[in-house]
Formats: C-alpha cells, sequence, structure tokens
C-alpha cells in the first residue's frame, strides 16, 4: 500500500520537534541555567559547548536543518489549515490554534535570537558569553521580547510533546491522555522556570 506523502511529511514533521528540536531545548534550558552561578560558571559552559567534536555538523545537522524543516512544513499547517474556533470552541481547538501561532513567534524569536549570537558573533565580533548576553538584556524592550517569546516556545514545546505522544500511539487511552498531558505540562513549566530565571539573571 503506497503510503500519502503528505503522511510522510506530517510525521516527519511530528518527529523533528519531537526529538532534535525538543533535545536541543532542553539542553539549551540546562546550558543558560548556568547564567544563575555566574559568569564564569557559564562562560566555562559555553565553551565546553564550542570545543565538542565535530560542534559544526552537530549544529546545522542535528539542530539547523531540522528547525527549518519544522518551521516551514508549520508554515503550511498555518496558512492552509482551517480555524474553527468560531463553531467549536473548546480547548483543543485553542490548543490546536495556539499551537499554530505560537510556532510564528517561535521561528521570530530564533531568527532574532540567532542575529543577537552567532549572527553578532561573525559579524560584529562580539563573543556569545555572560557579558554579551547581559547586554541584550539591557536593551530596553528586549527582555519583554524574550519573556513573550519564551512563553510561546514553551507552551509550542509542551502541547506539541503531547500531540506527538498521542499521534505516535504512545497514549491511546483516556487516562494515558490526562496524565501525558500533565507531564508535558510539567516540563514545559519546568523549563520555563528555568529560562526566565536565566533572563531575569542577565537583566538585574
Amino acid at each position: 500500500m503506497k503510503i500519502p506523502l503528505h503522511f510522510i511529511l506530517k510525521r516527519l514533521h511530528s518527529f523533528t520537534g519531537f526529538l532534535p528540536i525538543a533535545a536541543f531545548l532542553t539542553e539549551h534550558m540546562f546550558s543558560n541555567f548556568y547564567i544563575l552561578q555566574g559568569p564564569e560558571a557559564y562562560n566555562a559552559r559555553i565553551e565546553l559547548l564550542s570545543n565538542l567534536p565535530f560542534v559544526m555538523f552537530m549544529e546545522i545537522g542535528l539542530i539547523a536543518l531540522p528547525i527549518l524543516y519544522h518551521a516551514g512544513y508549520g508554515f503550511y499547517i498555518v496558512f492552509t489549515g482551517k480555524d474553527n474556533l468560531a463553531w467549536y470552541p473548546y480547548r483543543q481547538n485553542w490548543f490546536y490554534t495556539l499551537q499554530r501561532w505560537t510556532g510564528l513567534l517561535a521561528f521570530a524569536y530564533i531568527l532574532f535570537h540567532l542575529y543577537q549570537t552567532k549572527g553578532s558573533e561573525f559579524l560584529y565580533g562580539k563573543e556569545v558569553n555572560y557579558a554579551r548576553m547581559a547586554e541584550i538584556m539591557h536593551v530596553p524592550g528586549f527582555l519583554w521580547f524574550y519573556l513573550a517569546s519564551f512563553t510561546a516556545i514553551m507552551f509550542h514545546f509542551a502541547n506539541g510533546l503531547w500531540g506527538a505522544l498521542i499521534g505516535w500511539g504512545a497514549v491511546t487511552s483516556d487516562a494515558g491522555r490526562r496524565v501525558s498531558g500533565w507531564i508535558c505540562a510539567l516540563a514545559g513549566v519546568t523549563l520555563y522556570v528555568m529560562g526566565v530565571s536565566a533572563l531575569l539573571t542577565l537583566a538585574k
């Protein structure tokens, strides 16, 4: 039996969000949490990650390409899907709509953050370290944009993770959906608190 192309693309979209992107986001929040330990700890963490073997391959193959595909297919979903909140204003429909629009904000944030870090390092020689991140957080408006983006990203992460568990058949019962929903929500809140704590520390 021939598998429809849209099914394969949708599954790949789910997989890239579930594994490489979610894994990177989790690691990124844990690395950012070193900010709370001060400049030396955070800078040492950045240096450690920068000196990993095949770091450029990992950044392109395991982070950049999955994000580009996930975002690209996500745009297709946003602009081709139909919003039915006006007719069926139920929780799942709200979650579906918020998943789409938080994805757009998340992608805008990623581009902006990439420019402020890797882009500024390449174009202007501004090394990515504690001082650079603190400099960004002291620019009026940037802290609020980061906080809003983190809120969108963590909802997108937690709700997407829950949807992937259901979509891939990992949970099938109503009880399983409820329990997994709370677990995914807890994971999102935990990472959100870690990220916001780091931002507020930089903004002091």
